[in-house]
């Protein structure tokens, strides 16, 4: 883990909670969040937790994604992958990968929430319909029921451009 974006301390405290996940197996509920932020005891603003992964805020242009399970480490994982392996034309849909390890990634950080209108969800469909068409399932970036609706919570703006910030569940076919 390189020291250009963590302190030392942040890095063996990480290190030492991946080693506990992948031993534990730890699955994915809602105190697995907090449980990690106890034991991990960093210093960098909390920004969110999902079901696999907790987020904090590590600068002004970037985040740290820590898995708080075996799934969030596979996430991770993929998002470093699908990161180095997709065209440049789809990378620049993508927030940035700086930099990845066993369990954490650090990211791109994207604040500007996409508007929920039906005009924006027509751009995330047509993303989602590129990523397709390259042969990659872009997993969370719509809901695929009756109709296809976004997901608004993995999609941020960038200078007016619709950017994926959580592509964990992406596979390439």
């Amino acid at each position: 883990m390189s020291e250009e974006y963590l302190d030392k301390r942040s890095i063996k405290r990480i290190e030492k909670w991946i080693s506990k996940v992948k031993k534990r197996g730890y699955s994915t509920n809602n105190s697995d969040a907090s449980l990690a932020r106890r034991k991990l005891k960093l210093y960098y603003p909390f920004i969110d937790a999902g079901k696999n992964r907790i987020v904090y805020d590590i600068s002004d242009d970037k985040v740290l994604k820590i898995a708080i399970s075996v799934k969030g480490i596979e996430d991770n994982n993929q998002e470093a992958k699908i990161y180095k392996s997709v065209s440049s034309t789809l990378k620049r849909r993508l927030a940035k990968v700086y930099e990845s390890g066993h369990g954490w990634v650090i990211m791109e950080k994207l604040d500007k929430k996409v508007p929920e209108t039906k005009s924006y969800e027509k751009k995330v469909i047509k993303l989602h319909k590129k990523f397709k068409k390259k042969h990659i399932d872009p997993g969370d970036i719509v809901k695929e029921r009756k109709r296809l609706k976004a997901k608004w919570k993995n999609v941020r703006l960038k200078k007016g451009k619709i950017l994926v910030i959580d592509y964990g569940n992406f596979k390439i076919d």
